[in-house]
């Protein structure tokens, strides 16, 4: 039997990313309605029945619409001390943002996020916004899509799946995360207003006309009115409210906080071609 323990997304360099910063910065620690405790299946040097892990529906449905299952679970950790117990001695498991393992139908189609990510995922429910969150959310995001990728494809090479996850954020990011690429805006803007209207225009001239007094002609000056026509068109302006699609800024931020994760990332994970 092939047993393949495939890591997820690494930081390549936590210092310098910051993750860990942003992430206890942005995130608050508390387990939310969404997360419920999950029974952890028992395995020579993986997780033991002593250890608890989280699940969410809302989690297990991500993952299950990008595999194409419908039996996905997602085993959250909230204790690092845990977390590190599930690797051998020495690995840092604090830059191990999730793992699934190949080979072993104990562990079929279950994918394992570090309590980083569970309290980026958390806070995110409990708040139904990344607003102010983006950078830890886009990395918690790329590490499940990693993860659901390694199932999709039953393949541990990490630059093809962690391409995949980049290239497949923008699609699943409306539909799996509730992030539209765009909003709706309403503004106020002025709009010039036409109007037209007839003007009448009197025009006076005197002209010599012959007329009879006491049965003799004579000239006589008269005065003649005439009328003529002309129109006049002014411009107003007044106020009008104004709706379009624009750019969502949310979505935006969380793409390219994604592609900055991609790149900084050590090869092979910053290196890979999506096949799909």
């Amino acid at each position: 039997m092939r047993v393949v323990i495939v890591s997820a997304v690494l930081v390549a360099a936590t210092a310098v990313l910051g993750f860990g910063a942003a992430i206890a910065r942005a995130a608050g620690y508390a387990r939310v309605d969404a997360f419920r405790a999950a029974p952890t299946v028992l395995a020579a040097g993986h997780p033991t029945s002593a250890q608890q892990l989280w699940h969410s529906d809302k989690l297990n449905q991500i993952a299950n619409d990008i595999v194409g299952a419908n039996d996905m679970v997602v085993a959250s950790e909230d204790d690092p001390a845990e977390w590190a117990s599930f690797f051998p001695p020495g690995t840092d498991s604090e830059n191990v943002l999730g793992f699934v393992i190949l080979g072993d139908p104990s562990f079929y189609h279950l994918i394992f996020l570090s309590p980083d990510v569970y309290q980026v995922f958390s806070n995110w429910q409990s708040t139904g916004t990344t607003q102010g969150n983006e950078y830890p959310f886009a990395v918690a995001a790329m590490s499940l899509v990693h993860e659901a990728f390694h199932w999709r494809l039953d393949s541990g090479d990490e630059s093809t799946v962690n391409a995949c996850a980049l290239k497949y954020l923008p699609t699943y990011l409306p539909t799996e995360f509730g992030v539209a690429p765009t909003i709706t805006q309403t503004t106020t803007q002025q709009v010039p207003v036409t109007t037209t209207t007839t003007k009448p225009v009197k025009h006076v001239k005197y002209v010599n006309k012959r007329v009879k007094v006491h049965g003799k002609w004579t000239t006589k000056r008269v005065r003649v009115t005439t009328t003529t026509y002309t129109t006049v068109t002014s411009t107003t302006y007044e106020s009008q409210t104004v709706t379009a699609n624009v750019p969502n800024p949310e979505f935006q931020t969380i793409l390219a906080d994604a592609n900055d994760f991609y790149v900084n990332q050590p090869p092979p994970y910053n290196a890979g071609t999506c096949s799909v």
